[in-house]
This record gives C-alpha cells, sequence and structure tokens, in this order.
C-alpha cells in the first residue's frame, strides 16, 4: 500500500519562537488543502567562457510540472539526502527539479530576529531552509515551509512505513538545496550583470570569484526574488559579515584541494617507487 500522507511534522522540530516573516515573494501559491576580482575588460568580447559552460540559462525558472497522469510518483528513500525512484515515470519527472521550483516560488523573502520578549532585532533575508518556517503564516496557518512540504507530497508519495525516513530525507536534502540556491543566486547576479551592463557571457566558474558592488548586484536580480527583498539581499553579500564568511570558505576549499593534491602525489610517488623496486 501507499501512504497518501500529509508530511507537517517537521515543523515541530524547528526552533521558530524567536522570528516571524516581514516580506515574501512575489509568487506563491497555497497548496493547503492536499493531504501529503573582477574581468574589467567591458570591449566587444560577447562570450567568456570556461572549459565547459556550467550553470542554468540566465533569468531561467522552471515551471512546475504535474505528473503523468495526474498520479503521484511514487519514491524510495536512498541513504541521508536521496530518493529512488520506484515508478518508470521518474525517468522523466525529477523530484529534484521540482523542488528547485517550488522552494523559488514559496522563497519567504525577509525574516525577522526577536529576543525572548518578541522584541525586533533585525530584519534580514532567509538564508536556509529552516527559515521558509519563520515566515508569517497564511490565512490556513501555513509557513512557506509547510507549503513547500505540502506541494512536494502532492506530487510525490511513498510507501506506508517510511514516511518518518522519507521526512529525514526530505529535510537534509532541503537544507542543502536552500543552501545551494542561495548561493547559486549571487553568482547568477554576477552573471547576469555581465551581460546586462557588459555585454559578456560568463560562466559559473569564472563568475564565482567575482564581487560586485551594492549598486551592481542589483542590476542582476532574479526573477524569483521580489522587488522588497532583493536589494536587501544585495547588501548582505557586500556586507563585512557575508565577506569575512566567504573568505573563510574560500581558504578552507583552496586547504582541500592542497591536501588532495599532496595525497595524490604522495600515491604516486609511493607506487613509483614500488614500480622502481619490482
Amino acid at each position: 500500500m501507499v501512504s497518501s500522507f500529509r508530511h507537517s511534522n517537521v515543523q515541530s522540530k524547528r526552533n521558530t519562537s524567536h522570528t516571524n516573516s516581514c516580506d515574501g515573494a512575489s509568487q506563491r501559491t497555497t497548496a493547503a488543502g492536499n493531504p501529503s576580482q573582477r574581468i574589467k575588460d567591458s570591449g566587444p568580447m560577447s562570450s567568456i567562457h570556461g572549459d565547459k559552460q556550467r550553470g542554468r540559462k540566465q533569468g531561467c525558472l522552471t515551471k512546475l510540472k504535474m505528473p503523468v497522469r495526474g498520479r503521484k510518483v511514487l519514491l524510495e528513500p536512498l541513504g541521508d539526502m536521496q530518493f529512488e525512484y520506484l515508478d518508470r515515470r521518474g525517468s522523466s519527472y525529477k523530484y529534484t527539479s521540482q523542488l528547485v521550483v517550488i522552494i523559488k516560488r514559496e522563497y519567504p523573502g525577509l525574516v525577522q530576529d526577536k529576543n525572548e520578549h518578541g522584541v525586533v532585532l533585525r530584519t534580514r533575508p532567509a538564508l536556509e531552509w529552516a527559515d521558509y518556517f519563520l515566515s508569517r503564516k497564511d490565512d490556513l496557518g501555513q509557513t512557506a515551509g509547510d507549503r513547500v512540504l505540502s506541494e512536494f507530497w502532492r506530487l510525490f508519495e511513498v510507501n506506508i512505513g517510511k514516511e518518518e525516513e522519507a521526512d529525514r530525507v526530505l529535510d537534509t536534502y532541503l537544507k542543502k538545496r536552500v543552501k545551494d540556491m542561495m548561493y547559486q543566486a549571487r553568482v547568477d547576479a554576477v552573471k547576469v550583470y555581465y551581460m546586462k551592463k557588459l555585454n559578456q557571457k560568463i560562466d559559473d566558474k569564472l563568475a564565482r570569484p567575482i564581487e560586485l558592488n551594492y549598486e551592481e548586484y542589483l542590476d542582476g536580480k532574479q526573477k524569483w526574488c521580489s522587488n522588497a527583498v532583493w536589494p536587501k539581499l544585495c547588501r548582505y553579500w557586500c556586507s563585512e559579515n557575508f565577506l569575512k564568511k566567504r573568505k573563510r570558505g574560500q581558504e578552507s576549499r583552496f586547504s582541500s584541494d592542497d591536501i588532495a593534491q599532496n595525497q595524490s602525489w604522495r600515491i604516486q610517488t609511493i607506487w613509483g617507487d614500488k614500480a622502481n623496486s619490482g
């Protein structure tokens, strides 16, 4: 048998007592009724890219598709952060693609951090999956996070007995997916700016290390983010806090790359010595 439950228990795992939303995204629907370093040259060059063009087309927002014949697609939890398809339709109806559309559509916008007395300490852009549960509830009592889960389980299902594991896997996957979405938003903003203002098409690899100023980020607005929220997000990318985190992340990646290269060199040396001694 197949479960047609609505997964809403994840919300209770969140600590949401000190925050509320202030503003939401421009596109939103409710599914509560369903169970469930810069490149300075601005010359005539029209395309600048690395070895392989990477990333989604600029400004592209995939539309949410309904399953074939209107039936839910059957999934099976796999490991800590994946599902496998128990339905042949899975080859053409990916849960990963549909989730990207849903989390962009339900992006909560701005949230308010409050102290234990309910006093607003600051208003900031939502940056992670937990923030979706900090949004203002709609008329049906749902947060943006509730709507994401409700919409997902309107399209997909798991066998009875797999509900708890499916909740855990989906929660872990969404944490990473939202983090990746917010990371990619800045990269895509750089790409849009270079195309609009410099007439240069660059890929993710070249856009990733580039840092723009506030006004330049504004020109790279993403369609899924509202006009009210985008300037706040641009300001965050220019903040000292973000730039410090970004620098630490870069240093960590460089360190990991160095370790990997050193290990590879050591393995090659060891095998080379063995081959020579043999």
